[in-house]
C-alpha cells in the first residue's frame, strides 16, 4: 500500500519511456525524487523492460541521460516475470500479455502500479492493486 513512506512500486513501461525522452518534465523528476526521499522500492520486469526497448526505437531515438532516467536506472530492482507463481496469475487476469503479467507481478509482489496507461490502470484495480498515473501518485504523496 501507498503511504507517505516506503513500499513498492511497479513502473510500466509507458511512464519509462517517458522519463527516458529528452523532455520528460518536471513533474516526473518530482515524482522520483519523491518516491526515493520516501524509501519506495522501484521494480521492473523482463516483459516491462522488453516493451521499453521496442517502444523507445519507435518513440525517442535521442535518449538522455540525466532526469528522472539516470535517477531510476539506479535504483531499478529486476523481478523475473517468468515464474511459474507469476505466469499462473497472469493467465487468470482478463487482458493481453504484457498487462496481464505487469498485473500479476504487482500482485504478488505486493506492489502498487504506477503508468500512463489508463486501461492497464483500470484492470490493476479491478484487481486490487493499487494503481496510479504519475500525477494521481504525486497527489497521494502530498497528502
Amino acid at each position: 500500500m501507498i503511504a507517505s513512506s516506503g513500499g513498492k512500486v511497479l513502473l510500466d513501461s509507458c511512464f519509462l519511456v517517458r522519463c527516458r525522452a529528452e523532455n520528460s518534465g518536471q513533474a516526473l523528476e518530482t515524482l522520483v525524487h519523491k518516491l526515493l526521499q520516501g524509501g519506495f522500492t522501484f521494480f521492473v520486469t523482463r516483459s516491462i523492460l522488453r516493451e521499453v526497448d521496442r517502444l523507445a526505437i519507435k518513440s525517442i531515438p535521442d535518449a538522455v541521460e540525466g532526469g528522472a532516467w539516470a535517477l531510476l536506472t539506479k535504483h531499478l530492482v529486476f523481478l523475473d516475470d517468468r515464474t511459474p507463481e507469476i505466469v499462473w496469475e497472469a493467465q487468470r487476469i482478463l487482458t493481453h500479455p504484457p498487462d496481464n503479467m505487469h498485473i500479476a507481478a504487482a500482485k504478488l509482489e505486493g506492489a502498487a502500479i504506477v503508468s500512463f496507461d489508463r486501461l492497464l490502470l483500470r484492470i490493476a484495480r479491478a484487481e486490487g492493486i493499487e494503481a496510479y498515473d504519475p500525477q494521481q501518485l504525486l497527489d497521494r504523496l502530498a497528502n
